[in-house]
């Protein structure tokens, strides 16, 4: 190949081969910052949306809004196809400051809502390219709030999960791509 593969790639598809996450180097972490996160599994996809709600000030006999004023935001996360790693399923990840994370923090028993305790918390997760060493996006204060679970033949066990967070970042590293 030329040497300048990777900027002629980046002209035919429009991003450099860096950009391609694989699923065996995305690592789905949690901690209580980026440098204490642990690997917990991986997804075969994420999706994140960052929703703000806006608030039009209409005026009779305007067509267009006098104002656009934003009222809250909202951070949702998809993740399907969640593997964690052995740890999660057997004595639980110990995240420094924060506690021992196992599966059932995704998955919290409907017995604990009954009882009213109040759900896992994560004060930070982020998805990880073990390969490039990226952060390509982080969230903070998430909560879990859906939790399913995929069987197909001949493959892992996995999880679907749906959270909620206050924040959202695509990380410095990969803005800079």
């Amino acid at each position: 190949m030329p040497e300048n593969s990777n900027a002629n790639s980046k002209l035919m598809y429009g991003v450099g081969q860096h950009a391609v996450s694989i699923g065996t180097s995305c690592w789905v972490r949690i901690g209580t910052t980026a440098s204490d996160a642990k690997e917990v599994g991986m997804v075969d996809s994420m999706r994140a949306t960052k929703n703000i709600q806006l608030q039009r000030a209409q005026v009779c006999g305007s067509i267009m809004p006098a104002s656009i004023d934003p009222q809250s935001i909202s951070v949702t996360l998809n993740l399907s196809g969640f593997l964690a790693v052995p740890a999660m399923y057997n004595e639980g990840v110990p995240i420094n400051g924060a506690g021992v994370y196992s599966l059932e923090s995704f998955n919290p028993d409907s017995d604990d809502f009954i009882n009213g305790q109040v759900p896992t918390k994560f004060d930070y997760m982020d998805f990880y390219d073990k390969h490039t060493g990226l952060i390509l996006a982080s969230f903070k204060d998430v909560i879990p709030s859906s939790f399913g679970i995929s069987i197909n033949g001949g493959s892992y066990v996995k999880a679907d999960i749906s959270a909620e967070g206050l924040y959202m970042s695509s990380g410095d590293a990969y803005l800079e791509q």
